[in-house]
């Protein structure tokens, strides 16, 4: 059984930089959905081929 990381950041300049550092530790991206306005996000997939997700916490939503 993997469990399915959900990892959030506070705006979309940290997403980037995460993003970034993800794909440097050696995550594959397996979606890109950061041209979504309410929820920003990439899915990746660790070396080992766990699934876990990067996004912006609260887009859309009022909550900051």
């Amino acid at each position: 059984m993997q469990m399915h990381l959900d990892l959030t950041v506070p705006d979309r300049e940290a997403l980037e930089h995460h993003h970034s550092r993800a794909l440097a530790l050696g995550a594959e991206l397996r979606l890109d959905r950061t041209d979504d306005p309410n929820e920003p996000l990439y899915v990746y997939a660790d070396p080992a081929g766990h699934p876990f997700c990067i996004f912006v916490a609260g887009m859309g939503s009022g909550v900051r």
